[in-house]
């Protein structure tokens, strides 16, 4: 049976063997991918949070820089985990990291201030609000304070991007409510030592320098991959220019290639048409001879006759003077 019990964030170790993704299964006609802490549905129990609508929860990085680096580790994870298993997941392609990356829906954003804003689903089921005593209540307006129980429950798959999914499933509201000015740090004790408030000023400071390394770190990631997107752009235009200047030559050497055919063709036309006539002179020339050797043998048959004639009339004419 799945094991459904919150885990506190600051327990949380996101990595290989804790956090898996199922392979992605089309439902209602858009492919998604289950997510499971330890083979379990994952619930998380968050410090104290804001709600300013009901797709919106918010915090101070200084004080749940933790809760933020939760959200940072399952994002980079993620991405990781679709880029090893891209060909099981997406038909056989193979996708790199920052083509990941790029696709994936965000899941929280901050403000220069340092406030963190996550974007949570609107809840598919019923959700359980409770006071401080435990006493199930009406949801108050917005916006209030509470510790929430969040599932963060698949990935859903499009053209463009991919969507982590996160609904929220109880709610446990906290003894003060937010006014006009939202107090993320807000302490549910009623008042605080000296003590506790110089401590907490340490504090405070300490995580804003975490805040401001950790916010330098993700301008830094998002340069290097816009720079790593730029460079695989000018790879992709030289690679098509290279492939167009290629076409272009083989073009260019079947075009000349045709050229070259069609000028033996027609030398061999030519020359064939050559040969024809040679050969027709030969025959003219053949037949000319021929006429001309009839001509000159019944030239020679009429003196041969001519010549027997003569010698048939002289022998006539000697029989006649022998005669007389």
């Amino acid at each position: 049976m799945a094991n459904t019990i919150p885990l506190r964030y600051k327990n949380i170790i996101i990595d290989n063997k804790t956090l898996t993704l199922s392979k992605p299964k089309k439902i209602d006609g858009v492919y998604t991918s289950n997510i499971s802490y330890n083979e379990n549905p994952f619930f998380v129990q968050t410090p104290v949070l804001n709600q300013l609508d009901s797709n919106t929860l918010t915090f101070e990085m200084i004080s749940n820089g933790d809760f933020f680096n939760l959200f940072e580790s399952l994002s980079n994870h993620i991405v990781e985990f679709l880029y090893v298993k891209s060909k099981e997941f997406f038909n056989g392609k193979e996708f790199n990291e920052s083509r990941i990356n790029e696709s994936l829906v965000k899941i929280t954003s901050v403000n220069e201030l340092g406030h963190v804003k996550i974007n949570v689903n609107k809840s598919d089921s019923e959700v359980c609000i409770v006071n401080i005593l435990n006493e199930k209540v009406e949801q108050p307006s917005f916006p209030f304070l509470g510790k929430f129980i969040l599932h963060i429950k698949n990935i859903t798959f499009s053209k463009k991007e991919f969507k982590i999914n996160i609904y929220i499933k109880n709610i446990k509201l906290c003894k003060k409510k937010v006014y006009s000015k939202i107090n993320f740090d807000l302490d549910l004790s009623d008042s605080d030592s000296e003590e506790n408030s110089i401590e907490k000023q340490k504090e405070s400071e300490k995580q804003q320098l975490q805040l401001t390394e950790q916010l330098e770190l993700k301008r830094q990631k998002e340069l290097e991959q816009e720079r790593l997107k730029q460079q695989e752009i000018e790879r992709q235009e030289f690679e098509q220019e290279r492939i167009e200047q290629e076409r272009l030559k083989q073009q260019e050497i079947e075009q000349e290639r045709l050229k070259q055919q069609e000028i033996e063709q027609e030398r061999l036309k030519q020359q064939e048409i050559e040969q024809e006539r040679i050969e027709q002179q030969e025959l003219e020339k053949q037949q000319l001879q021929l006429i001309e050797q009839l001509d000159l043998k019944k030239q020679q048959e009429s003196e041969i006759e001519q010549e027997e004639l003569i010698v048939e009339k002289e022998n006539v004419d000697d029989l006649d003077f022998f005669e007389l």
